[in-house]
């Protein structure tokens, strides 16, 4: 069978909640050089609700999805990547970093301000 391709796309508000669930996910069930104990001292919750939307309304985001699932995500406020995460189960399989330093997209139709395409 063959693997679904992976996408990416900017991000809408309505994607907040899956992101949330990914940094979660990335931080506390992927591959890590830091103890439990330290990974929930770092985020003990998953990132969701006003204050989250917030925070990534006032970045540019992009996600990867496969099958229609978010599987990562990247944000750059003021030129800098502030957040990057890959779901565990994906880590090592998703060459997101490259993909989006290949990426030449426009932004899409309909995006909103904070949710637009990293440039190359």
């Amino acid at each position: 069978m063959a693997r679904a391709e992976v996408a990416l796309r900017d991000a809408a508000m309505a994607d907040h909640d899956a992101l949330g669930r990914v940094m979660f996910d990335a931080i506390h069930h992927g591959a890590s050089a830091y103890s439990a104990a330290e990974r929930a001292a770092w985020l003990p919750a998953r990132p969701r609700g006003p204050q989250w939307t917030a925070k990534l309304g006032g970045q540019q985001v992009v996600l990867a999805e496969r099958a229609g699932q978010v599987i990562g995500f990247m944000t750059r406020e003021r030129g800098y990547i502030d957040l990057a995460f890959i779901a565990a189960t994906a880590q090592g399989r998703v060459s997101f970093a490259r993909s989006m330093g290949g990426s030449n997209r426009q932004r899409s139709p309909g995006a909103r301000a904070g949710c637009t395409p990293m440039p190359a």
